[in-house]
């Protein structure tokens, strides 16, 4: 490996964590493309041993903006799974949420009430579970009085 492949591979790696954060195996897969795969992992050892890169990071921040857009914890869960997320950091990460409450609040935003016909409560059940919510979060959801 020469010191100016490495230059480029760091270089293009430390410009697109300045954008947002990344998982491990997501620069793994966007960079192998571009260069040769053990170089790019090389070079991403070493940003991760200096920090530069952190799974525990990036699950924070993806469970951050995926709670944003009101997903539940199984979407993010999935999600972060398929990127090579640490299970350590995606438990954490989801910890810091009360996904009950946040499923309440995704159904409050879209339903004014809860349905009263079986058809409708099917309706929002299939739309809070779209969302990644679970069968008692949803449940929680839908039948709780505010």
């Amino acid at each position: 490996m020469t010191d100016d492949s490495q230059q480029a591979i760091e270089r293009k790696m430390l410009t697109a964590l300045a954008r947002r954060e990344y998982g491990y195996q997501e620069l793994l897969d966007k960079f192998s493309s571009q260069f040769e795969p053990d170089e790019v992992r090389e070079v991403l050892d070493r940003l991760t041993e200096d920090n530069w890169q952190s799974d525990e990071r990036y699950a924070q921040s993806y469970t951050r903006s995926a709670v944003a857009r009101g997903k539940g914890a199984l979407f993010i869960r999935q999600s972060l799974r398929q990127n090579g997320v640490d299970e350590q950091w995606i438990n954490a990460a989801l910890d810091e949420y009360d996904f009950y409450d946040l499923a309440r609040q995704a159904f409050a935003k879209k339903y004014a009430k809860p349905p009263q016909e079986a058809k409708a409560l099917a309706k929002c059940q299939r739309f809070l579970a779209g969302r990644g919510f679970s069968f008692d979060q949803i449940n929680h959801a839908i039948h709780h009085d505010d």
